[in-house]
């Protein structure tokens, strides 16, 4: 059985048998007793965290900045699509990277994003803990929707 975010009920192993809630980002796994090795009774709480995904860095000159990091850390960005956004791919690690031009009006920044496994209820969950969403989940190309919170501090970040 799993849920994903938002809140849900469990028996997570609590000896006076009533069911609790808890807070499930990104999901939860909830296994019957026995499945996922030995526990006291009832149902087993796992909680699988979501994973930093997506490293981006924009600013006034994507241009510049493209040629700053591919010195910097021996980068290699592929800058072959209609924005000549620098994708950084590697084989080797899980997360990509980019590097360009920030949207007009934008002074740029840093920015990581989390892949969720439902990312509308995780905005939702952003915005009942006291986050704002900058941007709603938008195609941005293929198969590819992002979104932009900012945390209760103005920090932003993404989703994917």
């Amino acid at each position: 059985m799993r849920y994903r975010n938002g809140w849900g009920r469990a028996r997570a192993g609590r000896s006076d048998g009533r069911s609790r809630r808890f807070p499930a980002p990104p999901f939860v796994a909830l296994y019957e007793a026995g499945e996922a090795g030995p526990i006291k009774s009832g149902l087993e709480v796992e909680i699988m965290s979501s994973e930093v995904v997506h490293v981006e860095v924009t600013g006034k000159d994507g241009k510049a900045l493209q040629r700053f990091y591919s010195e910097v850390f021996g980068w290699k960005l592929d800058t072959n699509n209609p924005g000549e956004y620098g994708m950084l791919r590697q084989d080797s690690q899980k997360i990509t990277g980019g590097v360009g031009a920030a949207p007009q009006g934008s002074p740029g920044g840093v920015t990581f994003y989390v892949h969720t496994a439902d990312p509308k209820a995780t905005l939702a969950t952003i915005e009942k803990l006291g986050g704002r969403v900058l941007m709603p989940l938008t195609e941005v190309a293929p198969e590819t929707t992002i979104a932009l919170f900012a945390d209760p501090e103005g920090h932003v970040v993404g989703l994917m």
